[in-house]
């Protein structure tokens, strides 16, 4: 299967014959029988067109198509590390999201959240990896020949500022389009507890100091109000009127 293929019963979660074969048949309600081997890209722009009209989403496309999005892998060498990754990932949680509120409320999902919101949380998930890896060349083992090999991958972008992931995600769809806060919740904390390590928070508030000054310059000032100039707990020096 090619990169630009769709396993369909490899969707469900449950694993069940018949969840596959109805989450199936919903791929083929979506994207038509005429057309299996339609590419990721033209599947999302379909899905993103028929079901997102608010204000600004099509600036928002826009903005996608002109930045890399449908060339970008969705991750390093995790899952989809390769070119047009993201936007294969992205119509796959499309897919998934949909199974799974039809698995949690049954066939009326719809009357919980619209067609709208479930594109919008699940296709634009990841925006903020945009611009997040770049490609290059490194020298890689090949494990059947044992020799080292000059190979194309991906790593990290380090000059991409750092606002966290999920919450990337958001600040970068609200520059174009409003977000309800239900969506802004789902898309922030769509990592669940992978997105929670503290080492990566710390270098990523690291990082956003070292770079931008009038942050740290903001974290200085509120720390200070806080624990000092409003710490009722405080006591300053005072001044020695015998010297």
């Amino acid at each position: 299967m090619s990169d630009y293929e769709f396993d369909f019963a490899g969707y469900a979660n449950s694993g069940s014959e018949q969840t596959s074969k109805d989450l199936e048949e919903f791929a083929k309600d979506v994207f038509g029988e005429d057309d299996p081997t339609k590419s990721p890209k033209d599947r999302f722009i379909l899905i993103y067109k028929n079901n997102i009209k608010r204000e600004g989403s099509s600036d928002l496309l826009a903005y996608l198509e002109q930045n890399g999005f449908f060339h970008a892998p969705a991750s390093t060498k995790y899952h989809g590390a390769f070119k047009g990754g993201l936007c294969l990932h992205s119509v796959n949680v499309y897919l998934n999201l949909h199974d799974e509120l039809r698995q949690i409320y049954g066939s009326d999902y719809r009357k919980v959240y619209s067609d709208e919101t479930i594109a919008i949380v699940s296709l634009l998930h990841d925006v903020c990896k945009i611009d997040k890896y770049i490609e290059v060349e490194k020298n890689v083992k090949n494990n059947e020949t044992g020799q080292w090999e000059l190979t194309k991958c991906f790593e990290y972008n380090k000059d991409q500022p750092r606002l966290g992931h999920g919450s990337s995600s958001v600040y970068m769809i609200l520059d174009h389009m409003k977000l309800t806060l239900e969506e802004k919740q789902a898309i922030h904390w769509h990592m669940g507890p992978f997105d929670l390590s503290t080492y990566e928070s710390t270098y990523d508030m690291g990082d956003t100091f070292n770079k931008n000054t009038l942050a740290f310059a903001l974290h200085i000032a509120d720390m200070t109000a806080t624990y000092i100039d409003e710490n009722e707990y405080f006591k300053p020096i005072e001044d020695d009127c015998d010297g």
